[in-house]
């Protein structure tokens, strides 16, 4: 196995078969989008007792939002939000090493919180070579019974029913051993979690203010309140925003239980 000085992925600036230096701002941009469109360009999968919706939308910069709802075992399902620090190609690389961790370590690891402790274990020896940092939202739900565990590390609050939860913790990557708190829900039919990146609440609305917090639960709180399946939050948010772009990738998942 080469060490992590050998091998120019894992270096802070990443080696581009190819590059000129002329020619790296274009390269860069390019494989960010293709990196991009593996980490969030995909249909999530159908399971008993929820729907289900991802959006992402990449931000000026180009940044490192990535998304996907696992397989754990035959009855619940693994659903994870998070985003890399940085932007461009990096970002992207730095998200798709976390995603590629969490889709080895996720099937059979039934609490949210040791999944995102193996994970950051991961990933603290892989930041030694980069300034990554990771942010992720992780929960499992058990299609049997509607519940819910969640964790946190250092992701935008979940909502339930347009409400924070209160379950934080650290980002990943950043020291060797790492705690994060737990929480269990039973969901009842009709309620609804949402896990969502920064970059939503500095999106700028038609008018040309920014979405924020209170606009952005507002439209959640619309979708509580009336819908029958989880794209109308796309719809209510594209309404919003139109084609307003913020520096940051703009994502979601949604979840309502039936």
């Amino acid at each position: 196995m080469r060490g992590n000085a050998a091998d120019p992925a894992l270096q802070g600036r990443a080696a581009i078969p190819g590059d000129r230096v002329e020619d790296r701002p274009q390269r860069e941009a390019a494989l960010a989008r293709k990196v991009k469109g593996w980490l969030t360009n995909r249909d999530l999968p159908a399971f008993d007792g929820a729907d289900l919706e991802g959006f992402s939308r990449p931000g000026r910069k180009g940044g490192g939002d990535f998304f996907d709802v696992m397989a754990v075992d035959q009855n619940r399902w693994g659903i994870l939000l998070g985003q890399a620090s940085g932007n461009g190609y990096q970002a992207a690389l730095s998200a798709s090493v976390a995603l590629s961790y969490f889709r080895s370590a996720a099937p059979g690891t039934l609490s949210p919180a040791e999944l995102l402790s193996s994970v950051n274990n991961l990933l603290f020896a892989y930041r030694t070579a980069t300034s990554a940092s990771i942010t992720a939202a992780y929960a499992i739900y058990d299609v049997r019974d509607r519940t819910l565990l969640l964790a946190n590390a250092g992701q935008c609050h979940p909502l339930l029913n347009a409400r924070p939860t209160e379950v934080a913790g650290l980002p990943l990557g950043l020291g060797r051993v790492a705690r994060f708190p737990q929480l269990a829900l039973t969901l009842k039919p009709g309620e609804s979690v949402v896990w969502y990146t920064s970059g939503i609440v500095s999106v700028h609305r038609t008018a040309g203010e920014p979405l924020g917090n209170e606009g952005w639960i507002a439209l959640v709180r619309e979708q509580t309140a009336g819908s029958e399946h989880p794209s109308t939050l796309r719809d209510r948010l594209e309404q919003a925003v139109g084609d307003g772009l913020s520096n940051e990738d703009v994502s979601f998942v949604s979840m309502v239980t039936k």
